[in-house]
C-alpha cells in the first residue's frame, strides 16, 4: 500500500491480508520498502509495486527544482493563505 505520511508517493509498505469478509477486515502493515541504493536521482520515493510472472514493476519518485516546480510550490502555499 502506499504510504504517504511524509509526502504523496513516499513510500510503500507490504499490506498483508489476514481475513476479508463483508463485514471484517483484518490485516497488518508491514514496514516501509527502502529504494534500492543506485536509484538516484529517482530516490524520492516509491510510488508502486507491481508484478507478473518474472516481471516486477516499480514506479519511482524523483524531485526535480525547476522554474515550473517552484512555481507549483508557491501557489500552493499561497491558497493555504
Amino acid at each position: 500500500m502506499q504510504d504517504c505520511s511524509r509526502t504523496y508517493g513516499g513510500a510503500i509498505r507490504p499490506l498483508t491480508v489476514h481475513r476479508l469478509t463483508p463485514d471484517l477486515f483484518d490485516a497488518e502493515l508491514g514496514e516501509p520498502l527502502a529504494i534500492p541504493r543506485g536509484f538516484a536521482p529517482f530516490d524520492a520515493g516509491l510510488h508502486t509495486l507491481s508484478a507478473i510472472g518474472d516481471a516486477t514493476l516499480i514506479d519511482v519518485k524523483r524531485k526535480l527544482l525547476s522554474p515550473r516546480s517552484l512555481a507549483v510550490l508557491a501557489r500552493r502555499e499561497l491558497a493555504k493563505l
